[in-house]
C-alpha cells in the first residue's frame, strides 16, 4: 500500500489536515528526525510536522452565528467591512442565522463566513459538476491578529461539513488568495472570473493523486533541504498542494527548477510559476 506524505510547516495546514482526515498520532518519526507523524490509514495519509509548532495551536470552536452574537458581529463588521448585523439584529438571542457560521476563540468572535446555493451565477452553472444542490462559499474573513493560526482554514471546513456531498464554489477578491483555498481543497477553475471549486471527496478521483504520489516518490525532504532555508517552507507547500490538488503556484524560480528536476511541468501564469504533472 503507497501512503499519500504530506508535510505541516504552519499551523493553517495542520488545522486544515485535521479537519480532513481522521489522524492518529503514531509519535515522533524515525525517518525525518524532528518531525511527528500522524497517519490516517483509510484514507492512506499520513501527515509529518514539527511538534514544537502544533503545540502553539488551539484550535477554534466553529458555529452558527446567532442573536446572542450581535455585539461581536456588529464589531467583525467594523474590521471586514461586510455586513453580516443585517442577518442577525432581527433574532432573539438563541435564534440562529441561516448559513453564517463564526469562529470562536476562548468565545471571542475572531471570523466568519457563509455558505448558500450557488444558483445566481452563470458562469459557476457551466461547470460540469455544478448541481441545483451546489453551494456558494461567501464573505470569509478573519482578524488580523488571528491570521496565521489555521481559523481561515477550520471555519471554512467546518462550516462547509453541513453543506453535505456536493460542489463548493467561491470566488476570490485577489489573486494571491488562491493559495489559501488551494489548501481548503479548492482548484481554480476560471482565472477571468476568479472561481474556485471544491468537490466532495466521492467525486473527486484517486487516479491524479497516485500520480502524483509515484512521481514525486524520489522526492523527499532530503531534497527539498538542500534549498536556502527561506525555500524550504515554500517547497513543502508547493509539495503538499502537488500532492492535495495536483498543481500548485510558487513566485520563486529556484523551487520551480527543483520541481521540474524531478520531472513537474512548470509554466508561467499571472506572474507565478504554474507546476503541475
Amino acid at each position: 500500500m503507497m501512503m499519500i506524505m504530506l508535510f505541516v510547516t504552519t499551523l493553517e495546514e495542520m488545522a486544515s489536515l485535521e479537519c480532513q482526515y481522521n489522524l492518529q498520532d503514531c509519535g515522533m518519526s524515525g525517518q525525518y528526525v524532528g518531525w511527528r507523524w500522524y497517519q490516517d490509514d483509510e484514507a492512506e495519509v499520513v501527515v509529518y510536522f514539527k511538534l514544537e509548532e502544533v503545540l502553539q495551536y488551539t484550535k477554534p470552536t466553529i458555529r452558527t452565528l446567532a442573536g446572542r452574537d450581535l455585539a461581536s458581529v456588529t464589531a467583525l463588521d467594523d474590521q471586514s467591512g461586510f455586513n453580516y448585523t443585517q442577518w442577525v439584529e432581527e433574532l432573539g438571542p438563541d435564534e440562529e442565522t441561516m448559513g453564517c457560521y463564526g469562529a470562536f476563540i476562548d468565545d471571542r468572535l475572531v471570523g466568519y463566513c457563509t455558505v448558500s446555493d450557488a444558483d445566481d451565477d452563470l458562469e459557476i452553472e457551466k461547470h460540469p459538476s455544478w448541481t441545483v444542490d451546489a453551494q456558494m462559499l461567501n464573505y470569509v474573513f478573519v482578524e488580523a491578529e488571528s491570521r496565521g493560526r489555521g481559523v481561515g482554514s477550520v471555519l471554512i471546513n467546518e462550516a462547509l461539513k453541513e453543506a453535505g456531498p456536493v460542489a463548493i464554489y467561491t470566488k476570490i477578491s485577489r489573486s494571491e488568495l488562491a493559495v489559501f483555498y488551494q489548501k481548503a481543497g479548492f482548484e481554480l477553475i476560471d482565472r477571468k472570473q476568479s472561481v474556485m471549486v471544491r468537490l466532495n471527496k466521492s467525486e473527486q478521483s484517486n487516479q491524479k493523486l497516485w500520480a502524483i504520489s509515484k512521481k514525486i516518490n524520489d522526492l523527499n525532504m532530503g531534497a527539498i533541504t538542500m534549498l536556502a532555508p527561506d525555500e524550504v517552507c515554500e517547497s513543502v507547500m508547493v509539495y503538499n498542494a502537488l500532492v492535495r490538488n495536483g498543481y500548485a503556484d510558487t513566485q520563486r524560480t529556484s523551487v520551480a527548477d527543483m520541481f521540474v528536476r524531478y520531472g513537474f511541468k512548470s509554466e508561467i501564469v499571472n506572474n507565478f510559476w504554474h507546476i503541475s504533472l
